[in-house]
């Protein structure tokens, strides 16, 4: 039976993206909402990873590369076309440089819009997993887990602790960010039946709780709190979010679960053009937003655009 559950939290976490991409509130609450809110692409990829368990792994892995390498091609196509209708990137430099193609190809930067990193990233998460999984390594690969996520906060928001600063892209990509929580999605699918949830679930609310007080007072310097996405406390909310949704199985759909099965990752990809189309339209009429209604209104045009291009047979 389907676990609408994990449905509607395609839709929720899609929703979380939109409020990552638009201003934040004032402080003093902002750091809390931020490590709220920066859970949603991790939980993305251990959904990912929690779905593609099962029988035939290797053929839904590489079924997944075909769809996902397609996604990100016509994406990246319109994201360019885009950017040049917009006049924010001339015909001269439509064609991406070869720095541009090194960072793609390297660390998941898509030269047209940021967040289409998650497509890359995703496709080379998949490709590893089924090189992992020929060679009969996938359970020893879970030991990586840690490793991997400390590694990303030491290139992001810790970066001071080893007394350096890096660019965002060295810990927003596929090997520090999407194949560790790919790889909790795998782990949770594989050991479900063996986790304690409500233990588990009680031991994460309680290290929620204390981390994120701890982690406020200790990141005191803004231009670290700038750098990278995933804060520790991230981590533990995103495992929570995640474990509660995939224990509580709603039996029907509805209307979230339906958005968020169908339209999540179309709901990611698009709704950058309608912060680019307000921004621009924002240089000759000075529109003053209310936070909270620019954010329904760009989930509003989105979700109409996906209709819209649903209907004309232009995505599934």
């Amino acid at each position: 039976m389907r676990n609408y559950s994990i449905d509607t939290l395609k839709f929720f976490c899609a929703i979380l993206v939109i409020l990552i991409h638009v201003e934040p509130p004032q402080e003093p609450y902002v750091y809390y909402y931020d490590q709220l809110i920066r859970c949603a692409v991790p939980v993305f990829f251990m959904i990912s990873g929690y779905l593609l368990m099962g029988d035939s792994l290797e053929n839904r892995l590489i079924k997944s590369i075909k769809k996902v390498a397609n996604i990100l091609l016509w994406s990246t196509l319109f994201y360019a076309v885009v950017l040049y209708l917009f006049n924010i990137r001339p015909l001269s430099a439509f064609f991406p440089s070869f720095e541009e193609v090194y960072r793609f190809l390297l660390f998941n930067h898509n030269p047209y819009c940021w967040h289409l990193w998650y497509l890359s990233a995703y496709i080379y998460v998949l490709i590893i997993c089924l090189i992992i999984n020929k060679l009969k390594l996938l359970s020893c690969s879970f030991v990586l887990i840690p490793l991997l996520l400390i590694t990303c906060l030491l290139f992001g928001k810790y970066s001071f602790v080893i007394s350096a600063s890096f660019p965002l892209m060295y810990s927003r990509n596929f090997l520090f960010t999407g194949l560790p929580f790919f790889l909790i999605g795998i782990l949770c699918s594989k050991y479900e039946q063996k986790i304690n949830i409500s233990r588990t679930l009680f031991s994460l609310v309680i290290l929620s709780f204390l981390v994120v007080f701890v982690e406020n007072n200790f990141l005191l310097y803004e231009e670290y709190r700038l750098i990278g996405d995933i804060y520790i406390n991230s981590i533990f909310i995103s495992l929570l979010l995640f474990l509660i949704f995939i224990t509580i199985p709603l039996k029907r759909d509805n209307l979230f679960s339906k958005i968020g099965r169908k339209d999540s990752l179309y709901i990611y990809i698009l709704h950058p053009f309608w912060i680019i189309f307000f921004d621009y339209v924002n240089l000759y009429v000075p529109i003053h937003w209310n936070k909270l209604i620019y954010s329904v209104v760009i989930i509003i045009c989105t979700l109409l655009m996906i209709y819209v291009l649903r209907a004309l047979k232009v995505i599934r």
